[in-house]
């Protein structure tokens, strides 16, 4: 088990509430598949900042790859809740 999962279900808190909006979102739509470019496509940012936002979920999630990203987030489960939404579906 990844230890911000660990902490987030130890806290009773969704693994949302470690990210800042914009962290959560671009890390929902990178664990869901997307590329660099796509996500910056998909967000309306630079691919430099869809980088620098997975550099920093990366550090605060303890992970190394969008792999573990993905992974991480299939292993939360109905823990996904956004921020803002209360989903962690992005609206198309």
């Amino acid at each position: 088990e990844f230890p911000a999962l660990r902490e987030a279900r130890r806290r009773n808190t969704p693994l949302s509430t470690l990210l800042t909006p914009r962290e959560w979102e671009v890390a929902t739509t990178v664990a869901q598949g997307a590329t660099n470019r796509e996500a910056s496509q998909i967000l309306f940012l630079s691919t430099k900042t869809i980088e620098m936002h997975l550099s920093r979920v990366y550090r605060k999630l303890g992970i190394r790859s969008r792999c573990q990203l993905a992974v991480l987030f299939a292993q939360q489960g109905s823990d996904a809740d956004s921020p803002e939404t209360g989903s962690s579906e992005l609206a198309s």
